[in-house]
């Protein structure tokens, strides 16, 4: 198995606000699935000093339903340094920074929030999967 061209090397949350609901009711509940607007900007630096060395910076808005409520308040930043192997030859290195980069900081996100609402009264709350392969402003899924 050969290495990615592309790695973390660190990573960390700048904000993460999660609240319960206090309007989410058991009738919300067992509605099931939700339909779920997902927010996310993601914004690359490139060091001027270092060629292969990138940040990136992925938040979230607070989520919103479509119809009905969500069971949390979720407001989150997490940003990632990342390097490229100086042997990657590509047309697009910003860009593949760009949509690896935000598809492992979004996992790590799916994950914290999980453990973290795992504690919450609503029980874990998931955000949904959503490709970075066609950045869009807005991504958009059911849960």
């Amino acid at each position: 198995m050969s290495r990615a061209p592309l790695s973390l090397e660190r990573y960390f949350y700048t904000r993460i606000h999660i609240e319960a609901n206090r309007e989410f009711t058991d009738k919300d509940a067992r509605k099931g699935a939700i339909d779920l607007d997902v927010n996310v900007r993601v914004s690359v630096l490139k060091n001027k000093d270092d060629p292969e060395l990138y940040q990136l910076v992925l938040a979230t808005n607070r989520l919103d339903a479509k119809e009905g409520r969500l069971p949390y308040i979720i407001d989150a930043e997490v940003v990632g340094v990342f390097r490229l192997d100086p042997a990657f030859k590509h047309d697009d290195r910003e860009n593949l920074v760009r949509n690896n980069g935000a598809s492992i900081l979004y996992g790590a996100l799916r994950e914290y929030l999980l453990m973290l609402t795992g504690r919450g009264p609503w029980g874990e709350f998931q955000l949904p999967t959503i490709s970075f392969l066609h950045p869009a402003e807005s991504k958009k899924s059911k849960v």
